[in-house]
C-alpha cells in the first residue's frame, strides 16, 4: 500500500501581498469581519483626509472604558479592608479616591446616602447593589 501526503504550502494558506488577499473571498470577509468590529466596539473611526496630511501612516486614538458593574463590585470588595464584607465611610472614602474622584469624602457621603438604608453607617452585601448603581451612574473609567 502506498500512502501519499500532501502538505499545504504557506502560499496555499496566506496571501503575502494585499492584492493576494483581496482576491481570496475568504480574506476579504475577514478583513470586512474585523473592519466591522472596530467600528462597532468603537476602536478607531474613520474621518476625512484634507490635501495637507500624509495618508501613509497611522494614529492611534486610546479612550478610556467606563468600568462595569461587575468590575465595581471586585473594586469595591478589595476596599474592605477589614474583610468584615462591610464598607466603612473610610474605606468607601479610599475607594473613591482610587477611582480618581475629584472629592473623594463627597463622594464616600453621597454613597452612605443611597446605599446605607439601615443607616448603620456600613454598606453591607446587601446593600451592595445600590452602591453599584450610584457608582456605575457616575461614569468612572479604567484609563488607558
Amino acid at each position: 500500500m502506498n500512502l501519499t501526503i500532501v502538505l499545504s504550502q504557506p502560499s496555499d494558506i496566506e496571501s503575502h501581498t494585499v492584492n493576494q488577499a483581496l482576491t481570496d473571498p475568504k480574506w476579504r470577509q475577514a478583513m470586512n469581519d474585523e473592519f466591522d468590529a472596530l467600528v462597532r466596539n468603537g476602536t478607531w473611526e474613520l474621518v476625512s483626509s484634507t490635501s495637507m496630511q500624509n495618508l501613509v501612516g497611522y494614529e492611534c486614538k486610546c479612550t478610556d472604558i467606563p468600568y462595569t458593574k461587575q468590575q465595581l463590585h471586585e473594586f469595591f470588595k478589595q476596599h474592605d479592608k477589614n474583610g468584615n464584607n462591610l464598607l466603612s465611610k473610610e474605606e468607601l472614602k479610599k475607594a473613591f479616591d482610587d477611582l480618581q474622584s475629584r472629592n473623594p469624602g463627597f463622594r464616600a457621603w453621597r454613597a452612605m446616602g443611597k446605599a446605607d438604608a439601615d443607616g448603620d453607617q456600613h454598606i453591607s452585601q446587601q446593600e451592595m447593589e445600590a452602591l453599584l448603581d450610584y457608582a456605575v451612574g457616575i461614569k468612572y473609567q479604567i484609563k488607558a
